[in-house]
């Protein structure tokens, strides 16, 4: 509780220096945060790019006897 009081009254006293201080200190974590949200956006892009240029199929058999799987090969993609 000590440390509080403390904490502000040097904000109180030392108003010149402290609002400089909060406002490097909220620049800081805007620019942290920034960095943060363009990283995720350029991981995202490269997914849908990823995706347009080679496609996005899934397809997975369950149960399947060999002489469907030769016929399956046998098809071509239409």
């Amino acid at each position: 509780m000590m440390i509080i009081k403390l904490a502000f009254s040097y904000i109180k006293k030392q108003k010149g220096k402290t609002i400089p201080l909060l406002a490097g200190v909220g620049l800081a974590v805007m620019l942290i945060f920034s960095m943060l949200v363009i990283r995720d956006s350029g991981y995202d892009s490269q997914i849908r790019e990823a995706k347009n240029l080679h496609g996005d199929y899934n397809l997975f058999f369950d149960d399947i006897d060999m002489n469907s799987v030769e016929e399956l090969k046998k098809q071509k993609e239409e």
